[in-house]
């Protein structure tokens, strides 16, 4: 190996342990759902949102939630978002908050965050990704958990 291929791999694990240890430094690298519900609705009282966060029984499915920068182009979502939320994101100087996972692998919450990222040209996202299955497989089963009104079930 060269010298400047040492340097160029020096440089890159450099990165990688900065990226790390500024993740660790936000936000908490593992969540319980418990936790992540209650993230998700600070974030969307905090944020641009103004809503309360309406779907805890998709996050409640995993047993815990493990922060990761996520690269952008291997995400494969759609969903309809309002261009104001996203141009707020995106024109933002601070990071953009992470966005959640179901174990499955799709977008629980973070439609607009994640949109705004890929117009920022941003090639990573801070995600919490739902990891293992929690057991709880009605509704009613997270019920008591903590103080939020479940949306009715059909």
């Amino acid at each position: 190996m060269g010298y400047i291929q040492r340097v160029k791999l020096i440089a890159a694990l450099q990165k990688i342990i900065a990226d790390n240890n500024e993740i660790g430094s936000t936000w908490p690298r593992e969540m319980t759902p418990q936790e992540a519900v209650k993230a998700i609705n600070r974030l969307h009282r905090s944020g641009w949102e103004r809503k309360k966060f309406d779907d805890p029984y998709r996050v409640l499915q995993a047993k815990k939630y493990v922060l990761m920068n996520v690269p952008i182009n291997k995400i494969n979502e759609s969903s309809v978002t309002h261009p104001s939320i996203v141009d707020k994101y995106s024109n933002s100087n601070s990071a953009i908050p992470p966005i959640f996972f179901d174990i499955a692998g799709r977008i629980i919450d973070g439609f607009h965050r994640f949109e705004a990222a890929k117009m920022r040209g941003d090639t990573h996202i801070l995600s919490y990704v739902g990891k293992g299955k929690s057991g709880i497989t009605d509704p009613s089963d997270f019920r008591g958990l903590f103080t939020l009104k479940p949306k009715k079930w059909i």
